[in-house]
């Protein structure tokens, strides 16, 4: 399906779905499989990718930041995939959001 995009308008966010491996440099052995939080900005092949610990809310929210800061920018409108750390119920109608973190779920 073909979709039309304004330059800065979304940005697309969601953690990938492989793991990248965390090697220990003295061991070499492998200390954790890190999380990778990408985002991409409609309209461009502007990209942003960090490494995390886990999939919890603290690394959404600490993901989402760094791009913010990477790009120097703040889209329009922020595009996730039904990430679990910030979507309790995944309802195409009404989603249900977890509202516990500060900034989420509300309107600007």
């Amino acid at each position: 399906m073909h979709f039309e995009h304004r330059g800065g308008e979304k940005l697309f966010c969601d953690f990938a779905g492989d793991t990248v491996p965390i090697w220990d440099d003295h061991t070499g052995e492998v200390n954790f499989a890190a999380q990778l939080f990408v985002t991409v900005m409609g309209a461009s092949s502007y990209i942003f990718a960090k490494a995390f610990a886990n999939q919890k809310a603290e690394s959404w929210t600490a993901g989402g930041t760094a791009a913010f800061e990477y790009m120097g920018a703040v889209p329009m409108c922020v595009v996730p995939d039904n990430p679990k750390a910030v979507v309790t119920q995944a309802i195409q109608v009404r989603p249900g959001i977890q509202r516990e973190l500060p900034g989420v779920g509300q309107a600007l």
